[in-house]
């Protein structure tokens, strides 16, 4: 079964990252492309989202994020 490849790749890239054998960004991307075979093989799905609109959602959520404590400092 292929979800069992990709199980056993997603432990892999786990432990790698928390061993610090990779940096954040080399996890991230990996875990993308394990997760768009799952999507494809499994779910039918195939990922259309290319790395400019990713880069611009992270730029997004933090953007979000500095407007949570922003608010949160006014309240206090």
């Amino acid at each position: 079964m292929s979800d069992l490849r990709e199980s056993a790749q997603l432990r892999e890239l786990v432990s790698d990252y928390y061993n610090q054998m990779i940096s954040f960004e080399e996890y991230r991307a990996q875990r993308k492309a394990i997760f768009d075979i799952i999507d494809e093989e499994i779910n039918g799905v195939i990922s259309t989202i290319d790395e400019e609109a990713d880069d611009l959602n992270d730029t997004s959520l933090i953007n979000k994020a500095i407007s949570f404590f922003k608010k949160n400092e006014k309240e206090n």
